[in-house]
């Protein structure tokens, strides 16, 4: 008889007893990530807590652990790593509390913003204490460092920074819908990466510097998953911090931070004399990788919240060209996110769901180019109506260049007969949910129109359905026409 599979909770917890020789009371899995690690929280049954991990990358398992046991011998502020298995797979590490500087902004800013005066002290000092504990790092942590245990590279050379290029090309530049030349994009390429190169590359590197991977425990802070670090610039952790798409800290306190590393910098170690024009060019060089990400994880796989994190990192890299902070001329890129940014293309992505009150989203889509929008709630289903069996307007002449919006197309559609009855039974569905959903208080339904072009027939149904919904429900509405990048809400 074949043995049974243990899982990885039961890995974790023999690991734990046969070294600490101490029962697990609990096993807690902990959210998911974008990585492939899984984390759980073991609690002994004296009530000490501690965090599992299962890791499939052996090699990633490995470099974490080095550099974990590396920083700690320096006394710098990251988790100690208690145990692990003969294969590398699963380790124990110490528990830091759940408390993450993401958290710190989230609860205290993010949900309560007014204006760019309102950026809380107590929040300030948590990134000044970050800060400091960061340049740590890049004086004694990279003392001596053998940065030949720095996996899959040692350096973030330019063979790096164009990978980095290359994945925001084919996973955002190309999904996004807009036209671009790829020998004027690989000029802009290679003339930020000339410049980045002249910084020095000689200090330890995060390369995932962002609030989620801070912790902070008995008011100290505390960093996580630095397994990707390696040689490299000062700046590019701090354009990391500083420019976190889903914290967007007000420009002014940015600036201040900014300021007050350089200070602090500066009693360590000469500061080079383009320190500036380096921090915005990895500014820059941060949002196209973070951008790329994006790309892959929403556009591609369709996960929500990497779509929803589209817009802030288009209004951070256009405030950068806007401001003129790139220190180089890079045309094409500017000529791409100023067409991306006048097209509203990154709007469809903007999705805010208000406390006790249900969001219907309408869309008018095409299924020949974007196909059935994603769903930004992340709850999935919703429904999506096939309107390619009603006349199509958009095959005579006179109606090719306008849209369901207009009085033409509306009334070509009305005289034929046939998007009356459609139109009435999609309706009848719709508000059989809608009823249901208000009585369960959920937040959520999506509604799709398609056709073949997304420009005629759906956008119709989408407009009638929005209006009539408006007329007869207290509901908080989106109308989205994804192919006319044409946005509302009630």
């Amino acid at each position: 008889m074949q043995a049974k599979q243990l899982s990885a909770q039961e890995i974790l917890q023999q690991l734990f007893e046969n070294h600490f020789q101490v029962s697990i009371k609990s096993i807690e899995t902990l959210p998911a990530s974008a990585s492939p690690r899984r984390y759980y929280r073991l609690t002994d049954e004296k009530e000490n807590t501690f965090i599992g991990v299962a890791g499939t990358d052996i090699l990633e398992n490995q470099t974490f652990i080095k550099l974990a046991h590396w920083f700690g011998s320096k006394n710098l502020n990251v988790p100690k790593v208690l145990v692990k298995s003969e294969n590398d797979k699963y380790y124990i590490q110490e528990d830091l509390g759940k408390e993450s500087l993401y958290n710190s902004v989230q609860e205290n800013w993010l949900q309560k913003i007014n204006s760019e005066n309102d950026f809380p002290k107590k929040i300030f000092k948590e990134y000044q204490a970050v800060i400091l504990e960061l340049i740590n790092w890049q004086t004694k942590g990279t003392e001596n460092f053998d940065f030949t245990n720095c996996q899959p590279v040692e350096t973030f050379d330019k063979q790096a920074l164009h990978w980095d290029f290359n994945y925001f090309k084919y996973y955002f530049a190309k999904l996004c819908g807009e036209n671009f030349n790829e020998s004027l994009l690989q000029k802009d390429f290679d003339t930020l990466a000339n410049f980045l190169m002249q910084a020095k590359m000689q200090y330890f590197m995060h390369r995932d510097f962002q609030s989620r991977n801070i912790q902070f425990k008995n008011e100290k802070p505390y960093f996580i998953d630095f397994q990707s670090g390696r040689r490299g610039p000062l700046y590019y952790d701090l354009a990391s911090l500083l420019y976190q798409s889903s914290v967007q800290l007000p420009q002014k306190t940015r600036e201040e931070l900014l300021a007050f590393y350089l200070q602090n910098l500066e009693k360590e170690m000469p500061i080079e004399a383009q320190a500036i024009e380096f921090f915005y060019g990895f500014v820059g060089a941060r949002l196209l990788q973070v951008l790329g990400a994006y790309g892959f994880r929403g556009l591609l796989e369709k996960k929500p919240y990497f779509l929803k994190s589209i817009p802030n990192a288009l209004h951070n890299i256009n405030y950068l060209f806007q401001n003129k902070k790139i220190p180089v001329y890079l045309p094409e890129l500017q000529r791409l996110f100023q067409k991306l940014n006048d097209s509203n293309w990154a709007k469809q992505f903007e999705f805010n769901l208000p406390k006790n009150q249900l969001t219907v989203s309408i869309h008018s889509f095409s299924y020949k180019k974007k196909g059935i929008p994603f769903d930004l709630s992340g709850n999935g289903g919703g429904f999506a109506f096939d309107c390619r069996a009603i006349h199509n307007p958009g095959r005579y002449t006179e109606y090719k260049k306008l849209t369901g919006r207009d009085k033409s197309v509306q009334e070509f559609l009305e005289n034929e007969g046939e998007i009356q009855p459609f139109l009435e039974n999609s309706i009848e569905l719709v508000e059989a949910s809608i009823q249901k959903y208000l009585k369960r208080n959920f937040q959520h339904l999506q509604v799709g129109f398609g056709c073949t072009g997304g420009q005629h027939r759906s956008v119709y149904c989408a407009e009638k359905l929005f209006h009539y919904l408006n007329n007869k429900y207290e509901l908080n509405l989106r109308l989205s026409h994804n192919e006319q990048h044409i946005y509302e809400t009630n």
